[in-house]
């Protein structure tokens, strides 16, 4: 976990950096007042994905946890009838 949590952050800040800089060396070529709003559409969707997703993989985790809680205890409750009837207290 400590190396991918180590190379997310230097993948992030590397990439933000670059935009950063990029950014800045054009500053004088782009009328941002005209792209901001847009730039901040594209922020908000991206969030929104982000979002959606997030529910998406949480519910499946959820399916999965129960799926796998229903599978011990079935298993369980098998491994419970067997070892009665190997005792004879069936």
């Amino acid at each position: 976990a400590l190396y991918t949590g180590l190379y997310w952050g230097l993948g992030h800040g590397i990439g933000a950096g670059l935009v950063g800089l990029l950014a800045f060396l054009v500053r004088g070529a782009l009328n941002l007042d005209a792209i901001c709003v847009y730039m901040e559409a594209a922020v908000g969707i991206s969030i929104l994905i982000i979002g959606v997703n997030g529910v998406r993989e949480a519910r499946e985790w959820s399916s999965d946890v129960q799926a796998a809680r229903a599978l011990a205890e079935d298993e369980r409750a098998a491994g419970d009838a067997a070892g009665s009837a190997i005792d004879g207290s069936v």
